[in-house]
């Protein structure tokens, strides 16, 4: 199915067409209770339930059609922000490590329960609203500066809620910051590795967009049911799926933004493709902490 909206890039070399088919708040990592680790991950499954919308469609100015310099100056562009991104949440993680005000800003930890405060939830629906606008909204990631705006704002607002988990290891677990560390080291190794493989190979994963569509509303029912099915096996089930399907999705958003295969983004779709990768990186960094949280954590 076609629809008629059209988007156009500003440089006329690059009008080619392209039509792609688009109670008690408790331990987050409990394994009985994992109400307080769901927020993120909802935000994570949405972007490509948007992205890969099968009524998307028509799309022109596409990375493929761009002369070498537009293109890596694109490419560019992108890691350029996505490292931005990642820059901000490092440093959130860092300032809840080091000082107690923002600790408490985030998350408050009792003796009995675990309990995100009210700033944390704005953010929560901040950046939901935020990520639904970019995503759905084309001309929205499109338009400078708001484009920006929304980015910084959303990041924000991202980065407090992944610091609340860590937060979380640092204050219950003995050795939380080495897991912190160690998650970090395993995910920038699978995120190398997965993005030199998505550089390198000839087969297409880009073309895979209505399938990622589906994993993306599966994996979002599976962390639904993971809200009233309080048990550990079924918790790291739902880890380590995720991990399989966040690096899926880390070669198959490279190869949008790299635009040597059948599907891409358009050259000014440089907000979308930087945040698709900060949030598969991301949500790949909290699903490999939960795993190691849940067995090698130590009270």
């Amino acid at each position: 199915m076609n629809n008629s909206n059209r988007y156009h890039s500003n440089d006329p070399n690059q009008q080619l067409q392209y039509n792609q088919p688009f109670s008690n708040q408790q331990n987050p990592f409990d394994p009985n209770n994992n109400q307080q680790q769901q927020l993120v991950h909802q935000i994570g499954n949405m972007n490509h339930v948007a992205l890969n919308n099968p009524y998307e469609t028509d799309y022109k100015g596409l990375v493929s059609s761009a002369n070498s310099t537009i293109r890596a100056g694109f490419i560019a562009k992108v890691y350029a922000i996505m490292s931005f991104q990642l820059a901000i949440t490092f440093l959130l993680i860092l300032a809840s490590y080091y000082f107690q005000n923002v600790r408490n800003l985030i998350i408050v930890i009792n003796p009995e329960s675990v309990q995100y405060t009210p700033f944390t939830i704005f953010c929560f629906f901040i950046a939901l609203v935020v990520e639904i606008a970019i995503f759905c909204c084309r001309k929205v990631s499109r338009r400078v500066p708001l484009n920006y705006i929304l980015l910084i704002i959303f990041t924000l607002c991202f980065s407090t809620l992944v610091a609340a988990p860590c937060i979380v290891c640092f204050q219950l677990l003995s050795n939380g910051v080495q897991l912190v560390i160690i998650a970090a080291a395993i995910t920038l190794i699978i995120t190398v590795l997965l993005t030199t493989y998505a550089w390198q190979t000839k087969t297409d994963y880009s073309a895979s967009g209505q399938f990622c569509f589906i994993l993306s509303i599966s994996l979002l029912m599976m962390c639904i049911i993971g809200l009233f099915i309080r048990n550990i096996w079924f918790q790291l089930f739902i880890c380590t799926v995720s991990i399989i399907i966040y690096g899926g999705y880390i070669i198959y958003d490279t190869q949008l933004i790299v635009g040597n295969h059948s599907n891409y983004l358009t050259v000014d779709d440089y907000i979308i493709g930087a945040m698709l990768l900060y949030i598969d990186i991301v949500i790949l960094f909290l699903r490999i902490l939960e795993i190691l949280m849940i067995i090698f954590g130590k009270n």
